[in-house]
């Protein structure tokens, strides 16, 4: 009895260790630091995966590119142009620029292996000659490129919204519509297992974020900074839980700690009640009391005996603990005849809007 009393008395101690040395992570901290804190939770290389934007104008054609980034390598690319036209001057001003940066992209390259183009000439594509064109488009210019392992693709049309669904015989979908459309895509050859880079242009498929940034410094005026989202299991009052720590631009964005039991019975939700008191007891401890406390119902209500769509059992929040927002809650979570105990420790930055 005594081993027993003394080895509850050291689980006790490790959780309470655990959670004061949680007092140490805060939102703003910077990858660098938490990686002192809480070792062997971060990468040790920097894995960057975000998608990013870059407004630029090709021969009067104003857009944005679209650069996704997976592992730190870029991973394909688009540039939408955004198309005002409205008369004939427009038209034709657009049509031009499109073959110029055709004639841009030949020159770096080569010649491109599919080139079509329409009549290119300027009609009112409002009038009864596009009426019932359901699912078609007008090609005014259209180039592909190849290199060893990307597709690279200039389209300039007149295109139905029901374009691609048509084309698969797929129609659904809002009322049809009409637009002018402008647009570059990089693409892997469908089929290739292991693309190589092929370091041609500006930018190329399989670049290196790091490359990728001198080409482009703007889109990054922090530098390369750790982005993502990573994963810590620990175990506390019995729940065998995770904390999911999120970085944004190199920078903790939030943090929490959840856990749910899909096994609805009383030991379960007695389980769940008494480590989100005790969780809230020791967050007291590191933080002072919480600013709110709100107690629901504390009892267990069979939904197999008495039907219920969930409740709330127990919350506790502070909002400013050492400049975070700070949420401990047990829900008991139910709809359409599924049921959930939720136990969850959130931590957001003070100035985190959606905080209820």
């Amino acid at each position: 009895m005594q081993k027993n009393k003394v080895f509850f008395l050291f689980l006790l101690l490790l959780v309470n260790f655990n959670l004061f040395s949680q007092k140490e992570i805060y939102v703003g901290m910077t990858s660098t630091e938490f990686k002192t804190k809480l070792p062997g939770v971060l990468p040790d290389e920097l894995k960057f995966n975000e998608d990013l934007t870059l407004k630029e104008s090709l021969h009067g054609i104003e857009g944005n590119w679209t650069f996704n980034f997976n592992n730190s390598i870029l991973n394909s690319s688009n540039f939408i142009g955004k198309n005002s036209i409205s008369n004939e001057t427009d038209f034709y001003n657009w049509i031009n620029s499109a073959k110029s940066i055709i004639d841009d992209f030949s020159n770096v390259y080569g010649k491109p292996i599919d080139n079509k183009q329409g009549h290119n000439k300027f009609i009112d594509r409002n009038s009864n000659e596009f009426k019932n064109r359901i699912g078609k488009r007008e090609i005014f210019h259209e180039a592909t490129w190849e290199t060893k392992s990307v597709i690279i693709k200039i389209t300039c049309d007149y295109r139905s919204n029901y374009f691609e669904e048509f084309r698969e015989n797929m129609p659904n979908g809002p009322v049809e519509w009409y637009y002018y459309n402008f647009q570059i895509q990089y693409s892997y050859i469908p089929g290739i297992k292991e693309p190589q880079p092929d370091k041609i242009g500006k930018f190329y498929l399989g670049m290196k974020v790091s490359d990728f940034a001198l080409v482009f410094p703007k889109l990054f005026p922090n530098g390369i900074a750790l982005s993502g989202q990573w994963e810590r299991k620990e175990k506390l009052y019995e729940l065998d839980g995770s904390w999911n720590y999120d970085f944004l631009n190199g920078k903790l964005d939030w943090y929490s700690y959840d856990k749910y039991l899909n096994e609805i019975n009383e030991s379960n939700f007695t389980k769940s009640l008494n480590a989100a008191k005790s969780l809230i007891n020791d967050y007291t401890k590191i933080y002072g009391k919480p600013d709110t406390t709100i107690i629901g119902n504390t009892n267990f209500v069979n939904p197999r005996e008495k039907h219920h769509w969930g409740y709330d059992v127990i919350e506790a929040k502070w909002y400013n603990a050492n400049g975070m927002k700070i949420k401990i809650e047990f829900t008991f979570m139910g709809g359409k005849g599924e049921y959930h105990f939720l136990v969850k420790i959130e931590h957001f930055g003070k100035d985190y809007q959606y905080f209820d």
